[in-house]
């Protein structure tokens, strides 16, 4: 069975060069289903890794993020962090489909720091695509400083806290505008974040709701 998950694996990863996450996804599940069946923590918890991303490609945001939360989770506590900067970057991508720029460039940002520090290349060239579209598109859509002072904000975080951060992304709410980027204070720190702004990053950190840091800093859990 370890073989059989290995080819299983081989395959899927081809499928998913080839842009066929459908059937990429079809096989990551039999990978990790053998993976567990087998006992093998580490190979389930990259299997779940390689299945949200392949279901990521297939556009269903909602189960990639059931699917890299966990396996993010497992990486960070068992300490199989080669693998996780992928589970970053398909949570960066989530938060961005949802609507959330800030916190995808935050975690993008976190994500670029770590794969530097393992010395991680970046996988098929599929993620590469993926990764110059969203961030192009994030930039434009909060503008240079904005997005220059998340991403930077991000390559500074912990493991623990860059993590904590991609955990708590969920949908904006689509019935309201989304919220604009109010001018930058001219009491702004180096990376452009006014003292408000870090606020609400350092709050993040600490793995508050948008509801709690709304409450904590008086202020509307869209503006968060």
């Amino acid at each position: 069975k370890v073989g059989q998950a290995q080819v299983e694996s081989n395959l899927a990863e081809i499928a998913f060069v080839r842009g066929n996450f459908r059937l990429a996804a079809q096989r990551l599940e039999a990978v990790l289903a053998l993976q567990r069946e087998i006992g093998d923590t580490a190979g389930a918890t990259r299997a779940m890794t390689y299945l949200g991303n392949a279901v990521l490609g297939q556009g269903d945001l909602a189960r990639a993020h059931t699917l890299l939360a966990p396996a993010a989770t497992a990486l960070l506590t068992t300490g199989y962090v080669q693998t996780l900067p992928d589970a970053l970057r398909g949570l960066a991508r989530v938060a961005w489909g949802w609507g959330d720029g800030t916190r995808a460039a935050t975690v993008f940002g976190a994500e670029e720091a770590l794969r530097g520090r393992l010395g991680v290349l970046l996988p098929p060239a599929v993620h590469r695509g993926w990764l110059e579209r969203d961030v192009a598109a994030i930039r434009q859509a909060l503008g240079d400083a904005a997005f220059t002072a998340a991403w930077e904000a991000g390559r500074a975080l912990s493991l623990d806290d860059a993590v904590a951060i991609a955990l708590a992304a969920a949908p904006v709410d689509s019935t309201t505008p989304a919220p604009t980027i109010a001018p930058l204070s001219t009491r702004t720190s180096r990376y452009g974040l006014s003292p408000r702004e870090w606020e609400v990053l350092r709050l993040l950190t600490q793995r508050l709701t948008d509801k709690e840091i709304g409450e904590a800093l008086s202020i509307s859990s869209r503006t968060v």
